[in-house]
């Protein structure tokens, strides 16, 4: 019996020490595609990710992208921001839902003009 609980103890040590290290070794750079594609989907624009990509399982599950600009490519960009954290919700995720906890947008720009109607 102290044998199965040995063991059992181990492997949630094992289990915790994988989800808080395995993160920090993956090249999250290789996915910043995939981030793009989800991003502009969600927006409805155009969105590129420059810089460095963080993801985290532990404490929460989060996601640090850094040099985020959106608008169409060859344009000046509609909004910038030097990072945009996204924390989220645990209870959703264990239901296979993505929802955002909390958002978190480092030094945003928004550029906006005017058309020769007036509008913005």
């Amino acid at each position: 019996m102290q044998t199965t609980l040995l063991g059992l103890a181990v492997a949630i040590i094992l289990a915790l020490v994988t989800a808080l290290v395995g993160p920090l070794l993956v090249d999250w750079g290789r996915w910043r595609t995939t981030f793009e594609a989800e991003a502009t989907r969600l927006v409805g624009m155009p969105v590129r990710v420059s810089g460095h990509i963080d993801a985290r399982l532990l404490p929460t599950p989060s996601l640090l992208l850094n040099g985020i600009e959106v608008g169409p490519p060859g344009h000046e960009p509609k909004l910038r921001a030097r990072s945009l954290g996204v924390e989220f919700g645990l209870g959703p995720l264990l239901r296979g839902q993505w929802r955002a906890a909390q958002l978190h947008l480092d030094a945003p720009e928004v550029t906006l003009g005017v058309d020769a109607g007036g509008r913005i």
